[in-house]
C-alpha cells in the first residue's frame, strides 16, 4: 500500500510538470512578461515610398484568411529600392520562398517580436541565419511585379 501511494504521488507530480511545460509552450507567457520596448522604422528609405500598399486585415486578395491579410505588403513600380531592417535583431530565418523559387524569405527576431520580410528578389550575401542586424541596415531588394 505504501509503495502504491508513493508511486501515485510521484506520477501525479510528473504529470503536473508535463502539463505545466506544455502550457508554457502553448500559451507563451514570456510574450506577456515585461520586456524592452521595440521601436520600428519603415522597411524602406522614406525618400522611396511604395506605389502600392495592401494593409493588414484586407480580405479582397485574401478571402480565405479568417482575419484577413496577416501583414502589410509594399510594392514599388521600379527596381532600385533597398529593403532595410525595421529594427535591431538577429536573423532567425533565411530561406528560399517555397511558393516562388527565385525569391527569399527572411525573419528578424527582436525578442519577443518577429519581423518577416517575404519574397525578396535577393539579399545581402554577407547575412546568414544568426547574423545581427541594426535598424536601417540593407537587407535586399523587393521582387518587382513584372518579374
Amino acid at each position: 500500500m505504501f509503495r502504491a501511494h508513493r508511486w501515485l504521488k510521484i506520477s501525479g507530480l510528473a504529470i503536473g510538470v508535463v502539463i505545466l511545460a506544455l502550457a508554457f509552450i502553448v500559451v507563451r507567457p514570456d510574450t506577456y512578461w515585461p520586456h524592452k520596448r521595440l521601436v520600428i522604422r519603415a522597411p524602406f528609405e522614406l525618400s522611396d515610398p511604395p506605389s502600392t500598399l495592401i494593409p493588414m486585415g484586407e480580405k479582397v486578395y485574401h478571402p480565405d484568411s479568417p482575419s484577413g491579410h496577416p501583414g502589410i505588403d509594399f510594392q514599388w513600380s521600379h527596381k532600385d529600392v533597398n529593403i532595410v531592417a525595421s529594427a535591431d535583431g538577429k536573423i532567425s530565418k533565411l530561406q528560399q520562398t517555397p511558393e516562388h523559387f527565385n525569391n527569399w524569405d527572411m525573419e528578424i527576431t527582436s525578442w519577443p517580436y518577429v519581423i518577416r520580410y517575404k519574397e525578396l528578389q535577393d539579399y545581402d550575401t554577407n547575412l546568414k541565419k544568426g547574423s545581427s542586424v541594426k535598424a536601417g541596415q540593407f537587407l535586399g531588394h523587393p521582387t518587382h511585379p513584372a518579374d
